[in-house]
């Protein structure tokens, strides 16, 4: 007998004992343990929850960034505007100035 026909023997399939089923449904627990169950639900609800939060916090933050720079970016618009309106009254002030002294 050589190794492949040893190895297919040894493999062949076999009927299950006759209470082999009463023996696995005797090591399964009749009834589900209640407290355990709502314990993983909650478990399972933190961290869908922890899932979702390290999700939106982050796009909150670069939101409120964004939102801050668009805000700084105005500021600066308008005081550049303001610095330019006072630049030319303060050149038309000097050009006038220099008119009548000439």
């Amino acid at each position: 007998m050589n190794i492949e026909d040893r190895l297919r023997q040894a493999l062949e399939r076999e009927a299950a004992p006759a209470d082999f089923k009463r023996k696995v449904m005797q090591a399964v627990p009749a009834k589900k343990n209640v407290s355990l169950f709502w314990w993983n639900r909650r478990l399972s609800l933190a961290l869908a929850f922890a899932v979702v939060l390290a999700a939106v916090v982050p796009a909150v933050i670069v939101e409120n960034r964004h939102r801050r720079g668009i805000e700084a970016r105005d500021q600066l618009l308008t005081a550049l505007r303001v610095t330019n309106t006072t630049l030319r009254h303060t050149k038309q002030m000097i050009h006038r100035n220099t008119r009548r002294s000439s």
